[in-house]
């Protein structure tokens, strides 16, 4: 490790990214210090997943004692300790219904993704009225804050009606009335009102231009172009088959070559990239196996691998997932990358390579822990993971992933954050509260209950959320109930 200046230099050595990952650990650990002492539950009830570590010193060696508090800086820290702050976050996005800040204008391309986030946080929060309920007339809203079930109601219409008008003649949905149709808001516009999930909402979709226009959206090796004349990704590839699947389009001829261009994609990391030869990005990883997942073909793919890949990203210190190798956690990979572990898990079982993916991944482990005391570098102790004793039957510490969303991601106010000292946004809201239902509900609810953090399910649980699609199970198949019953498109 001799560098010119030798060990001690090297060690020194300051990166933009490590002196943000410094930044970040210490504001964590101020905060969990602060979350354990404010939490109402007793240590000896459970022990949360960072409660051993907070008195350690963070990877950058500097001293916290002698420094302020920098969660100092923001007001809005969840003092209720480690619970979901459910009401609040409600509130916040049902006002982003009714209207949005000036500063979300940079965001005129991405309107149905807004109403996505936003009415899939409400779901998830079960805060959205039960879909027999919702009106079907577009009254306009009153002055009170959008979080009474009448308000979101007529909401949820207008909604509808909005999106209808992102939908080109042609078909496919475009970021906002009268713009390009796009792969992007197609998905998140088709997510969008099957979260609404009435017959007003249903019958919006263009089916069979939807699925004209993913078809002149293939390309040759099973790739899909994002828009026309535009980028080719497997983000593209992934939120059509989505939608395509939840309409009932998705015929022979659209999926034709796209397995194999799917699975080309797989890195010699284990992850999944934007494209053959790029490097492994999580979500990236996420849209390639739920990709896959819809059509059924996971086998395609290195299991193992990606396996320990998505192991890896899990963040020792903070306990979130990063998205990247030598990247800083963010709250939405906590979705990203956690979902994936139901949808290959299963496969991995049937096919007798759970043991050898865990012998990988313990002995990579291994390794790692054999360089870093050879190395003699400061040691940061990884927090205990209780998830590892039957805390739930998902291949990493969901309650390590639970405590960093509840404990560092929430905002009093209500909404959520990537992470300390960022502020909310509807983005973060929709994923983090994704991830944390991922990581409440196990892969055989009839073998292995919830798992809540301190065994909190009576006032934390969401709900169940479908992996590959990012919705909740319930509208999925209240979706899938309904679009089956229609007529084929034409194929």
């Amino acid at each position: 490790m001799d560098r010119d200046g030798g060990d001690e230099a090297y060690r020194e050595e300051v990166t933009p990214t490590s002196f943000e990952q410094g930044k970040v650990e210490r504001t964590i650990v101020h905060i969990l210090r602060r979350a354990l002492a404010d939490s109402p539950v007793p240590a000896s009830s459970h022990r949360l997943p960072f409660q051993d570590y907070v008195d350690e010193t963070p990877t950058d060696g500097r001293s916290l004692e002698d420094e302020d508090d920098p969660s100092d800086d923001f007001e809005d820290y969840n003092e209720d300790g480690v619970g979901l702050c459910r009401l609040q976050h409600a509130s916040y996005a049902g006002r982003g219904l009714r209207g949005l800040p000036g500063g979300y204008s940079s965001l005129d391309a991405s309107r149905p993704w807004l109403c996505y986030w936003i009415l899939n946080a409400l779901d998830l929060l079960n805060a959205l009225p039960a879909p027999s309920t919702l009106s079907t007339t577009s009254k306009p809203p009153t002055k009170r804050a959008a979080s009474s079930s009448s308000t979101l109601a007529s909401m949820t219409s207008r909604v509808v009606d909005f999106l209808k008008r992102c939908q080109a003649p042609t078909g496919g949905f475009g970021g906002g009335p009268g713009q390009l149709p796009h792969m992007a808001p197609t998905y998140a516009a088709v997510n969008a009102l099957v979260i609404i999930g009435t017959e007003e909402a249903y019958s919006a979709i263009d089916r069979p231009g939807l699925h004209a226009f993913l078809l002149a959206r293939k390309r040759p090796d099973g790739s899909f172009t994002m828009h026309e004349d535009g980028e080719v990704d497997i983000r593209g590839t992934y939120c059509g088959l989505a939608a395509a699947a939840l309409a009932n389009v998705l015929t022979d001829e659209l999926v034709a070559g796209t397995p194999e261009y799917l699975a080309s994609c797989q890195t010699y990391e284990g992850g999944m990239g934007g494209e053959p030869g790029n490097e492994a990005h999580g979500g990236y990883a996420y849209c390639g196996v739920s990709a896959l997942a819809i059509l059924g073909e996971l086998r395609r793919l290195d299991l193992p691998a990606l396996l320990k890949w998505t192991c890896e990203r899990q963040m020792r210190f903070e306990g979130g997932f990063q998205g990247r190798t030598n990247k800083l956690v963010d709250s939405c990979y906590s979705y990203w990358q956690s979902a994936i572990f139901p949808q290959i898990q299963p496969l991995l079982h049937l096919h007798h390579h759970q043991e050898e993916a865990i012998e990988e991944v313990k002995r990579v482990e291994e390794e790692v822990e054999e360089v870093e005391e050879k190395d003699e570098m400061e040691e940061v102790e990884e927090i205990p993971r209780p998830g590892r004793e039957c805390e739930g039957d998902l291949m990493f510490d969901q309650l390590a992933v639970q405590a960093y969303i509840l404990a560092c991601c929430q905002d009093i106010d209500g909404g959520l954050r990537d992470k300390p000292p960022k502020y909310r946004d509807y983005y973060h809201t929709c994923y983090a509260l994704a991830g944390l239902a991922v990581t409440q509900h196990n892969i055989d609810p009839a073998t292995m209950p919830p798992t809540c953090l301190h065994g909190r399910t009576a006032t934390d649980l969401l709900k169940r959320i479908d992996p590959s699609h990012g919705i909740s199970v319930e509208k999925v198949q209240r979706a899938r109930r309904y679009f089956q019953a229609l007529p084929a498109v034409n194929k």
